[in-house]
């Protein structure tokens, strides 16, 4: 296949994300300057930012008297090589850059930031993680559409690329900031590229271990995808496993001595059981119900055109091509609706739509790929009504998740009223839908 129409894709979808104003830098406000410490400093602690932890430490945590970002190392390490390579550049380009006032005041703001300790400015590296979370994902859809292209007409994988791309959490959330779920979503795309090559050439095994393996690094729900693909891998490929364990050790062992350095244990300490609370078994119910169809937070609520994805199953079993491999990621589907939907905040805090589901979009898409393969227009009436019916919903998925990266309004639906961590009942109001606040015609009660 050529490459000229993935790297279209990418620029494509690079571009309309970086048209999208939004940038929700919650969880990983602390991410770039984990990235500074370490390239200034060589190290990982943010001990010379105490100052500006003192107002508030939330996405930080103290162990052995030395702070640190407490979500995952995975995104600093995706976003350490941009910000590198924008340094390098504003290093080079500095001496020439008199002539030239613009560029020459945001080269000295850059300077300033980088090199800056204590009470730093945060929000300045707000636009720094839309640009880098933006990229990462425009190139995992570029990548889903290379899988696409093995089953399908490059039209339609290029219509299916567009729905993962712009009808899903991709456009509301992993591409807003770098969250944990656009580093992880791009890992697990290529694991599943490299899982469905290694089906005819055992040379792609040694990617998909290294690549599962990173995204592991990248949040800690991946646990479940690594260990089921593991599993099918060593009852499927037993003569070429040691390929892909390989790959896997290659980034498990250095991360694993990593860990007993900073911290003394394995495992860091956002990955230890005691970090995540669940819920109780009588509230279990509603975290399965609210992650699927809750108004605010319901997978199927904001993009209905995934409702076909038992449709994609059942095709692959009625015509006898259903294999291990999508067994496999079926399976890791449901366990990781389970785990999300057992926790005691399953909807994800302050966020837009189902945020949680975002890490396995590419499963999911994965299985519309043979609902595409039969949309038909000629034909009888109910394969027109079949394939109306999908373009409607593709359609509505778009327009729901337009306002998570255009509109600020969209985000406050969060905290006004009332906070919904506090009120969590708002999360089944169907009278104060959160795309909605991003419409024009929104008035506030």
């Amino acid at each position: 296949m050529s490459r000229r129409p993935v790297v279209g894709i990418f620029f494509v979808v690079y571009a309309i994300y970086l048209a999208c104003p939004i940038a929700t830098t919650f969880d990983s406000k602390w991410l770039v300057p984990t990235v500074l410490s370490l390239l200034r400093e060589g190290d990982l602690d943010l001990n010379e930012y105490t100052a500006a932890i003192a107002h508030g430490p939330h996405g930080t945590v103290q162990v052995h008297g030395h702070w640190y970002n407490e979500y995952p190392l995975g995104p600093s390490l995706v976003a350490l090589p941009f910000i590198a390579g924008i340094d390098v550049f504003c290093r080079a380009v500095e001496p020439i850059s008199s002539g030239f006032p613009v560029l020459a005041r945001s080269i000295g703001e850059w300077r300033r930031h980088f090199n800056g300790t204590g009470d730093i400015d945060l929000e300045y590296w707000n636009t720094a993680q839309r640009l880098i979370a933006s990229l990462v994902v425009a190139l995992a859809v570029a990548l889903f559409f290379v899988i696409c292209v093995e089953f399908l007409s490059p039209l339609r994988a290029l219509a299916l690329t567009g729905i993962l791309a712009l009808c899903t959490s991709c456009l509301s959330t992993a591409s807003r900031a770098l969250w944990q779920h656009g580093p992880s979503l791009l890992f697990l795309t290529l694991t599943l590229l490299a899982l469905i090559r290694a089906q005819r050439r055992s040379r792609w095994l040694s990617l998909a271990g290294v690549s599962i393996a990173i995204s592991y690094l990248m949040r800690p729900t991946n646990s479940i995808a690594v260990a089921l693909i593991s599993a099918y891998l060593l009852l499927t490929q037993v003569r070429n496993s040691s390929k892909y364990l390989l790959g896997a050790a290659v980034v498990v062992l250095p991360w694993i001595v990593l860990n007993l350095k900073l911290y003394g244990f394995v495992l860091p300490p956002y990955y230890l059981p005691t970090t995540f609370l669940f819920l109780p078994q009588t509230h279990f119910l509603e975290g399965l119900a609210g992650t699927l169809i809750s108004p605010a937070r319901g997978l199927l609520t904001f993009t209905p055109v995934l409702l076909f994805v038992p449709a994609g199953l059942w095709f692959k079993a009625r015509s006898k091509e259903l294999g291990w491999l999508d067994i496999t990621l079926a399976v890791i589907i449901v366990l990781h609706w389970l785990v999300i939907a057992s926790s005691i905040s399953w909807w994800g805090g302050h966020c837009y739509g189902p945020r949680m589901f975002t890490d396995v979009l590419p499963f999911l898409a994965y299985f519309l790929i043979p609902v595409v393969a039969r949309l038909r227009w000629r034909g009888l009436l109910t394969q027109r009504l079949w394939m109306c019916t999908f373009a409607a919903l593709a359609v509505l998925s778009f327009l729901i998740h337009l306002p998570g990266a255009t509109s600020w309004p969209a985000y406050r639906w969060n905290s006004e009223p009332t906070e919904v961590g506090l009120h969590p009942d708002r999360l089944w109001d169907f009278k104060d839908l959160q795309p909605l606040r991003g419409a024009r015609l929104f008035r506030r009660r």
